[in-house]
């Protein structure tokens, strides 16, 4: 089964509903996914001719809950994990490569400028593919087009260590998954020795308090010698004082 998700435009930005994609990239409004809402979600069968489920199943839906008319929605397809987006034009479907971003992204279809580590000169992302609630960008070298290979960088600009001239092709989608599993697998074992120097360093932190402040002591361990002595006398101090 695909699932397909709807978004309409926030209740704030309900003046900007109903209208084409081009009036929106003329109002600076241009789809941008922190402006929308997710109003309605469901499985379809595969293979399902996504036009004739507009017509037979979204758009009675759409009138059944007031609204007049179904352009100006969005619709994000997940097939297998991979994902497109849809913009719901006057004319037909419009696909919408760079709808979903999440907030940490960096890059946008239409990025320029963009330099890839060790890679020479400068990049400007071609196209996007969601895969797994990830997007990715096929960069293209501004100097020499597509006369040459493309690299995959995902939306916070991490370089996949990928290239292709063939686009999103099943076997790169393959390659880039497998990569994601490395990154995910180095991240954890990072996060784990991370936790293990912070331990480190609150237990080494907590012994040269003792050590330098005698009034003090470490967890589980009792005063004693030099430390001990001056304590004592402190505390005699103290007693004679009335504090």
């Amino acid at each position: 089964m695909d699932r397909v998700a709807v978004y309409m435009l926030k209740e704030k930005y309900k003046r900007h509903r109903g209208h084409t994609l081009s009036y929106l990239f003329e109002t600076k409004m241009a789809p941008d996914f922190p402006r929308y809402d997710r109003i309605w979600r469901m499985e379809i069968p595969e293979n399902t001719v996504l036009r004739e489920w507009v017509a037979s199943d979204l758009e009675p839906w759409i009138k059944d809950h007031g609204q007049n008319t179904i352009v100006g929605l969005i619709l994000i397809v997940d097939h297998t994990g991979i994902s497109k987006c849809w913009y719901l034009d006057r004319e037909g479907l419009v696909l919408l490569p760079s709808f979903y971003r999440q907030e940490t992204d960096l890059l946008g279809i239409g990025t320029k400028g963009f330099h890839i580590p060790k890679k020479p000169g400068t990049y400007q992302a071609r196209d996007s593919l969601i895969i797994d609630g990830i997007v990715y960008y096929l960069m293209e070298s501004e100097r020499f087009g597509s006369a040459s290979q493309m690299y995959i960088v995902n939306g916070e600009g991490r370089f996949m260590g990928l290239q292709t001239s063939n686009g999103f092709s099943d076997p790169l989608i393959e390659q880039i998954r497998k990569k994601k599993e490395q990154y995910d697998e180095e991240k954890d074992i990072l996060n784990v020795m991370a936790k293990g120097f912070s331990s480190l360093a609150k237990q080494k932190g907590s012994k040269k308090a003792a050590k330098d402040y005698p009034g003090t002591k470490t967890p589980g361990r009792e005063i004693t010698g030099k430390r001990a002595s001056v304590k004592i006398r402190l505390n005699e101090k103290r007693s004679l004082l009335g504090t």
